[in-house]
Parts: C-alpha cells; structure tokens; sequence
C-alpha cells in the first residue's frame, strides 16, 4: 500500500473550483461516507481518500456479485436517485481495507471507482472517468494497492501482516589474485 498525499492549492474548494465541473450538467460526485458504510452525494466542499487499485478479473466471489448487482440493477436502486445507497454488505477486501485506513485516518469519505461511478449509467459513467484525473488529484490522499493483481488482494498492513523479503547482498572481499601471479 503506498499513501499519496495531494498538496492542495486552497482550502474550501467547491465542486466547480475543485474539479473544474461548470454546469449542473455535468456528473455528481459520489462518496462513501465510512461510517454509515453509504454513497452519498459529495458535500459542497470535499475531502476525501481516494483508493487506486485493480480491479483484476473477478473482483468479487459470485454471491457478492449477485448481491451487488440485484441493488443495482433493473433500475432498483440507481446513484442519480436512491440516497443514500447501501454498500453490499460484503466488499472485496482491499476496498473493505481502505475503508479501515479512511477510518483510522479520522477521515469520512472514501471515493472508489466501482461504488461512486454509476456502473449502470452508460452517459454517466464515461462522463465520471474522463474526470477522474481531477478526482484522484484533488483527494486529500489517494490510497495506491500498489502490489495487488485485484480487488480481493487487500491492503498489507491492513487486514493481512506485511511482508518483509531480504535480498541477499553479495560481500565484496578482498579480491583474490591469481596462483601463477
């Protein structure tokens, strides 16, 4: 896991100022509010984790998919119009891990791909990744699962122990010199 810090130019930004979205036209911005374990429309001025990550092939077992998809699909519950909207009650674990590091961050909101783009909405969803360089750069901090191959990985030092590996560093001796020298 790396942590990113974003410097930020000020304080109070706005939607508009901070993402540079200049009409009520353009996509919300979605969070996950970490306590409530819920998306939420972003407040006027946010700050928030933002988690980079691979979403790998299958990023979630068949049971949690089929959770997922039967909150979202067939219209039942859309982003645009169900607020606040559940989280599945189980999540790939390096997303249920960057919800712990928001936690105990002291911070609220976590923004990820998956759970804060509208997967449903076509327009919607192409619109929100042509902004995600303006998403990621203006988070308070950008959690990076770095050495994972996806979303079920998790966060070392998180919800599994950290690694240590040693190289082994080869000693440079004395150099031997030749018999026949």
């Amino acid at each position: 896991m790396v942590l990113l810090p974003v410097k930020r130019r000020g304080a109070g930004l706005s939607l508009k100022s901070t993402l540079g979205w200049e009409t009520a036209t353009e996509p919300p911005l979605y969070l996950i509010d970490v306590q409530e374990r819920i998306v939420v429309h972003a407040p006027p001025e946010p700050r928030y984790v933002a988690l980079s990550y691979v979403w790998g092939r299958e990023t979630r077992h068949p049971a949690q998919e089929a959770e997922r998809r039967a909150s979202y699909d067939e219209g039942s519950v859309s982003l645009a119009t169900d607020f606040p909207s559940n989280l599945p009650a189980v999540l790939p674990q390096t997303i249920e891990d960057a919800l712990t590091v928001v936690t105990r961050l002291g911070e609220t909101y976590l923004w990820v791909d998956a759970y804060c783009i509208d997967q449903n909405n076509e327009a919607e969803k192409q619109a929100q990744i042509k902004q995600m360089d303006k998403i990621y750069s203006n988070a308070f901090l950008t959690v990076a699962a770095a050495s994972n191959i996806d979303a079920n990985a998790g966060l070392p030092g998180v919800s599994k122990p950290l690694t240590h590996t040693s190289q082994p560093v080869p000693s440079r001796g004395p150099e031997k010199k030749d018999a026949d020298s």
